[in-house]
């Protein structure tokens, strides 16, 4: 354990590799999850520009196909 004389933690070599492994190991877990949730945004942020994208042709076609209705009942003078 670490020995403490005031405000100056002493710690053996011993312990300062195992509080470092600790660390380590710690971070690495945490990373693992931050990459996950990183993929997972960018899936739903690209999955959201594509609905976006998709509904925007949507709606020029569906005026282009008034049009084009409206047009072929003035020929049949409908």
């Amino acid at each position: 354990m670490a020995e403490s004389k005031g405000l100056v933690p002493i710690s053996t070599p011993q312990e300062v590799t195992e509080q470092r492994a600790l660390r380590d190991q710690a971070r690495a877990g945490t990373d693992a999850l931050a990459k996950t949730a990183g993929e997972d945004q960018f899936e739903n942020n690209l999955a959201g520009y594509i609905r976006k994208r998709w509904q925007e042709a949507k709606r020029s076609k569906f005026i282009v196909e008034e049009q084009m209705l409206k047009n072929l009942r003035q020929i049949d003078g409908q």
